[in-house]
């Protein structure tokens, strides 16, 4: 089975002067079916989030404390179990010195997949719900909420381990919570945090380059097939090659545009993490205020929209058939001036 350990702890602190509380598990667990499943849904929960941030662990010893245990436990100098309750200790010893709350499940697991080795974290809230169970009673029930993942981080051992990447560590921040977040970054003595919007638009404004001199039609089949890429790798939790990349969208010419990209004065890294709101930007155009939304296709810009820049309009044909019926609905109900 891929899932190599697996552990849960239990936190609770309900903010201002009170003191935290835990309850810690003692050894991790077995492996099992249901283990392998809670991962799954706990990875695609978290490769689902925007917003994540991705860099690498401090270079000071002081910050790095997560980083040292983590090496301890690789290199077998400490046990799974013993690795994580450092961990939430250590994050118990920052709740008691702030005024954050919080009330979750800390689940740490190492995967072993073919493409490497990789260190979850995740913080996870619970729900109470109710159940019928064999006799028909109904009961109270406490049950994990994958959809609600508050904080999480991904490291990838392997990378980290050899040194050769300066991402290899992604964190999930959690939302209207910068208190909460700011621990946990602490926590884990994250670093270095890599300007992924920036890298993306750059990476973008390469592409516009190679397909500016491609026939019309071409050159949007190639945008669109350079933005479906970069998000299926985004949705698969996985960095985009540039030489894989180049052999998707030419498989006639697989290396042409890799080799465009080398050629570049600033050539983007070999990986890229992609940015998903740079990315649908690059091919749909859009904005909205409180009265308007307007949202159309680049390929569409000077054919079916026109932009007058001296009069700051827009001039949109063939209508789209539901707005159409709506726009003659609405005009036969309107009254006559």
């Amino acid at each position: 089975m891929p899932l190599a350990h697996a552990i849960a702890h239990y936190l609770t602190r309900p903010g201002g002067g009170s003191q935290t509380r835990l309850s810690l598990r003692e050894r991790a667990y077995p492996a099992s079916a249901q283990q392998e499943e809670l991962l799954r849904g706990l990875k695609q929960a978290y490769v689902g989030k925007a917003g994540k941030l991705y860099g690498s662990f401090s270079g000071a010893a002081a910050d790095s404390l997560f980083a040292q245990w983590l090496s301890e436990f690789i290199r077998e100098k400490i046990s799974f179990a013993g690795f994580s309750k450092r961990v939430v200790g250590q994050l118990q010893s920052l709740l008691d010195n702030s005024e954050a709350a919080l009330d979750a499940h800390l689940l740490f697991f190492v995967d072993n997949l073919l493409e490497g080795n990789t260190l979850y974290l995740f913080v996870v809230d619970h729900r109470e719900g109710l159940y019928i169970d064999s006799n028909l009673d109904i009961n109270d029930v406490q049950f994990l909420d994958l959809s609600r993942i508050g904080l999480g981080a991904r490291v990838n051992l392997d990378a980290w381990q050899s040194g050769e990447k300066n991402n290899y560590l992604s964190l999930l921040r959690a939302r209207g919570d910068r208190e909460l977040s700011d621990l946990f970054e602490r926590l884990l003595g994250f670093s270095d945090q890599l300007d992924t919007a920036a890298e993306t638009s750059a990476f973008l404004d390469t592409v516009a380059d190679y397909t500016a001199d491609l026939p019309e039609q071409a050159a949007q089949q190639c945008r669109q097939a350079v933005v479906d890429y970069c998000l299926q790798q985004d949705k698969s939790g996985e960095p985009v090659s540039i030489e894989r990349l180049s052999e998707h969208i030419d498989e006639q010419r697989p290396r042409e545009f890799s080799r465009f990209v080398a050629r570049r004065p600033q050539a983007p890294q070999a990986e890229l993490i992609p940015d998903r709101q740079q990315l649908r930007q690059f091919i749909r155009l859009s904005g909205r205020n409180e009265q308007l939304s307007v949202s159309f296709s680049s390929a569409c810009l000077g054919d079916t929209v026109v932009y007058d820049r001296q009069t700051d309009s827009i001039t949109i044909t063939d209508i789209p058939g539901s707005l159409k019926m709506r726009l003659l609905q609405h005009l036969q109900k309107a009254p006559e001036a």
